[in-house]
């Protein structure tokens, strides 16, 4: 019992804060200017198609792109039987690259460091693999990325990959204080802050799921939060 309370204090710290930090994001999101990039000064949201001169290669897919986030995790099963398992996801490779790019909405340039940026970008793989308790062949190139180590993988091994990416021609939504630089506009780091914001999508999807992600962390705080309640009165 006393463990749970803990677990449920942790839980409700880590959601509150969550939902300050997304509040935060909200509002200033809310607050950009949306406009043409023609036309954007100052902080602003705009959105259009993005580009660039090179290309990075994504390690598991393969896929050329401007950036991308790559997680190899494996399953480190503590005890297992017919009704239940436990253990956990432990890192094998985490690895995330990106190039600057620019993006064009017809009426100009917006030049982009996304090194700069907090990014949402879409999953382009999200799978498990592995895992039966027969031996099952895994893919050629996930082996190639998770290695060897001593005394190999065993047979059932159950590995998680994961691989954000944002590609050449996507639609992409940029929140930022924009200025100039030579014929071009460029995203800059929004006043107050440590970086400027980047998600795949239009402007409407952008700040919907801004709004959800804040709204999420906050009713999930409550809700440890009451639970935490009934701890202390049972």
């Amino acid at each position: 019992m006393e463990f749970l309370g803990i677990a449920c204090l942790v839980v409700m710290f880590f959601c509150f804060t969550m939902y300050l930090t997304g509040r935060n994001k909200s509002r200033i999101v809310a607050a950009a200017a949306v406009a043409k990039i023609g036309d954007a000064h100052g902080l602003c949201l705009v959105s259009g198609t993005a580009d660039t001169a090179s290309h990075l290669v994504s390690p598991y897919g393969q896929e050329k792109c401007l950036c991308y986030e790559t997680m190899i995790e494996y399953w480190d099963e503590i005890s297992f039987s017919d009704s239940q398992e436990s253990g956990e996801w432990r890192m094998v490779m985490h690895d995330h690259k990106q190039v600057s790019f620019q993006i064009n909405d017809g009426t100009g340039r917006l030049i982009v460091n996304p090194a700069r940026a907090e990014m949402e970008l879409f999953w382009s793989v999200n799978q498990i693999f592995g895992g039966s308790r027969k031996k099952s062949a895994l893919p050629e190139r996930l082996l190639a990325l998770v290695g060897f180590r001593a005394g190999g993988w065993p047979a059932n091994t159950r590995f998680r990959v994961q691989e954000k990416l944002l590609r050449a021609g996507e639609v992409v939504s940029v929140v930022a204080d924009i200025g100039t630089q030579g014929m071009n506009k460029c995203a800059g780091v929004i006043s107050g802050q440590e970086q400027f914001f980047l998600a795949t999508g239009k402007p409407k999807r952008f700040i919907m799921q801004t709004k959800r992600v804040s709204r999420f962390y906050l009713v999930s705080g409550w809700l440890v939060t009451a639970l935490f309640v009934l701890l202390l009165v049972s």
